[in-house]
């Protein structure tokens, strides 16, 4: 699904001068580099698999603050912002401008001077790099959260085979994800944040006190996009 849309780049520093015959240009841009770059950022399967409408896409997506294994606070930019600056840099580097009335320029006025080869290259290789930076934020945060494991406090029978299982952190937990119950795997439904969620079983699962794991992210072993010095 679409991250970033035209509307992305109407204002600020990422302005794409547009109109009639440049809009259909710029969704094309989008519609190649956003899928490339979600791969080479994401790796195929999480490319494949995302989703936002899943608490843990939603994160990389927007930014998250979060506490890694060192124990300091983290926060980071998120996906959108990475893939709109990486999006812009492939669309101008293209030969494209970004300032309809002055071509390629230093600002975002009507009157702006058009900038030199150089200068091009270098604001070129500014905001590639604050592309990559975002997305080594995305890397750091995918790769602390392979995995969680919890305690639910109990697992009771609500209703015929569907239970309750009552648990403090459900982290990175969306309805029609699988967790872990003793060795079987469920598929988990109304899932109420830091409360619980529910499973259906045949046979009884109840209990105080038990263990529930679930991957988030899995083994991640893309390599971190990593900046540029054109």
């Amino acid at each position: 699904m679409a991250i970033v849309v035209i509307s992305d780049f109407e204002t600020g520093q990422l302005r794409l001068g547009q109109d009639k015959y440049t809009s259909d240009k710029i969704q094309e841009y989008i519609d190649e580099f956003e899928t490339l770059y979600m791969r080479k950022i994401l790796g195929s399967y999480l490319a494949a698999d995302f989703a936002i409408s899943k608490a843990k896409y939603a994160a990389i997506a927007n930014g998250a603050t979060y506490v890694n294994s060192e124990g300091d606070t983290v926060t980071f930019d998120g996906l959108k912002k990475a893939l709109r600056y990486l999006i812009w840099v492939e669309y101008v580097r293209d030969g494209n401008t970004f300032n309809n009335s002055a071509g390629t320029s230093d600002s975002q006025t009507e009157n702006s001077t058009a900038l030199s080869t150089g200068e091009l290259r270098r604001v070129l290789r500014n905001r590639y790099n604050t592309g990559a930076e975002a997305a080594q934020g995305v890397h750091a945060f995918i790769s602390e959260f392979p995995d969680n494991e919890q305690v639910a406090t109990s697992i009771a029978l609500q209703t015929g085979t569907t239970y309750l299982v009552t648990i403090t952190n459900t982290s990175y937990l969306s309805n029609g994800d699988t967790v872990t119950i003793n060795d079987v795997d469920y598929v988990i439904g109304n899932v109420t944040t830091n409360t619980s969620f529910t499973v259906t079983s045949a046979s009884d699962i109840s209990g105080t006190n038990v263990t529930v794991t679930w991957e988030i992210f899995g083994d991640f072993e893309q390599e971190a996009l990593e900046f540029s010095d054109f």
